[in-house]
């Protein structure tokens, strides 16, 4: 008898790195930016509250990992707008990823305004999901811009680099560009060295974005203008909110990305040799006669006897824990409750496989 077991895919964490991981670096931008060339501070001034001038999202694959480069431009055009972008902050997730914090900037006028000679970012971990049972470790860095105006114009630059965790050597990213408003001025670039075989997709509304080559790298990039908001009725599937994400990927196909993880599932499931977990077996073959009834009065069990409970940071993002582990507990994730099942159901001779699925974006990717 073959029975499906089913994986709710939880937010992800990259895992591995150093201590350092924690903490708010200051550095230069990396050498492989390229600066954007906007004359987006002489835009028209209309009602909202703040005005995007600029958004530039700028990526490099390479040996190391992933690096994801992020400039943003804002005018402040009211006093509510003063509310809205009082907190500048960025969010990462060590320990695989670091974050370098390259410039705020107050732009008033012809007067430049340099933030961090004076203020520091703060590190915190707020665990927006915590109420959900779900812990995922993401550290948010948050500073509140000191003097700001009506008119000024809050200029930021970040680096999130990812060393790319359990995934790794593996690179991908996905990128979309969501705002409730117009961005004057929009650009995604992103290159990596010609021996690194990617496969990329832009937003199918925009032509001409394709990758091209330069020299030893392949270079993609888009620079739009007047990039609008989606404008869609409430409660739509995902998928039709995805009309401008831009994917990066090396794995050449689904399958690809199935081989690598199928075998943290069987390393999870082999029970230790005084495995509890085997009397629990032998109670379910003595108790019921047939492979259905079995894998029922399995299921209950995990089901009835493991709380819910996500302990997503590091690797445990990707890396579901022991099945011995969740029984010693009586707690697990998705992966954890997934990989009990399954020695429950190997140990009943009842062949069961998990499948990974996105409970999130659906039949969007």
């Amino acid at each position: 008898m073959r029975l499906p077991v089913w994986l709710a895919a939880v937010s992800v964490v990259l895992a591995a790195g150093a201590s350092q991981a924690q903490d708010v670096l200051r550095a230069p931008a990396p050498d492989w930016v390229r600066s954007l060339t906007s004359d987006s501070q002489a835009s028209a001034t209309d009602a909202a509250p703040i005005r995007i001038l600029a958004l530039d999202e700028q990526v490099r694959f390479d040996a190391e990992g992933v690096h994801t480069h992020i400039v943003r431009r804002i005018r402040i055009q009211t006093a509510q707008g003063l509310g809205m972008v009082s907190t500048v902050s960025a969010v990462w997730s060590p320990p695989s990823q670091r974050l370098e914090v390259h410039r705020v900037r107050i732009l008033r006028g012809d007067q430049v305004i340099d933030v961090l000679e004076s203020q520091a970012f703060q590190t915190l971990q707020r665990e927006d999901n915590l109420e959900s049972s779900m812990l995922d470790g993401r550290l948010t860095a948050t500073l509140q811009p000191r003097d700001l105006r009506v008119g000024d114009v809050l200029e930021t630059a970040f680096t999130i680099h990812d060393d790319g965790g359990v995934l790794a050597p593996h690179r991908e990213l996905l990128k979309s560009v969501s705002s409730g408003l117009t961005i004057d001025h929009y650009r995604m670039r992103a290159t990596w060295p010609a021996t690194m075989e990617m496969q990329v997709k832009g937003p199918e509304t925009w032509e001409g974005a394709a990758p091209r080559r330069q020299g030893d790298q392949w270079v993609f990039e888009v620079d739009r203008r007047a990039v609008l908001p989606p404008r869609m009725p409430d409660d739509l599937p995902t998928r039709y909110y995805l009309d401008k994400i831009f994917q990066f990927t090396d794995f050449t196909d689904w399958a690809a990305i199935s081989k690598l993880m199928a075998p943290l599932y069987v390393r999870a499931e082999t029970l230790e040799a005084d495995s509890p977990l085997r009397a629990e077996i032998e109670r379910i073959r003595a108790e019921h006669s047939t492979d259905q009834a079995r894998a029922s009065a399995a299921l209950r069990l995990v089901q009835d006897q493991i709380r819910y409970l996500a302990l997503s940071m590091g690797e445990g993002g990707y890396v579901p824990a022991t099945a011995d582990d969740v029984w010693r507990s009586r707690y697990g994730d998705c992966k954890g409750k997934t990989v009990l099942l399954l020695a429950l159901l190997h140990g009943l001779g009842i062949e069961a496989e998990a499948v990974l699925v996105s409970t999130g974006l659906n039949d969007g990717l």
